[in-house]
């Protein structure tokens, strides 16, 4: 694991306990760490964690929402292009 990712990984948990669970900056972190384990060819890794990061962007942000579009993206290409 390269030193940024380290960072961004470790950034996240503290992010989340001082915005909150469900915060649109926490999805933003999730995504960054979904994207990051892709690039790595961490699938199983990433599954889990940009599906969070949906959920909190359509809750948050609504359905429309270009963040939650673009993740919604990031998860069909993490699953095969299968929707959700």
């Amino acid at each position: 694991m390269n030193k940024c990712m380290g960072l961004t990984i470790l950034r996240s948990p503290l992010r989340e306990q001082q915005l909150g669970a469900d915060h649109p900056s926490v999805a933003i972190s999730l995504w960054n760490i979904a994207a990051l384990y892709l690039s790595m060819g961490r699938l199983e890794d990433a599954k889990p964690i940009i599906t969070r990061a949906v959920q909190i962007f359509e809750q948050r942000l609504g359905s429309d929402h270009p963040y939650t579009v673009g993740a919604r993206q990031w998860w069909q290409k993490i699953h095969g292009g299968a929707a959700e």
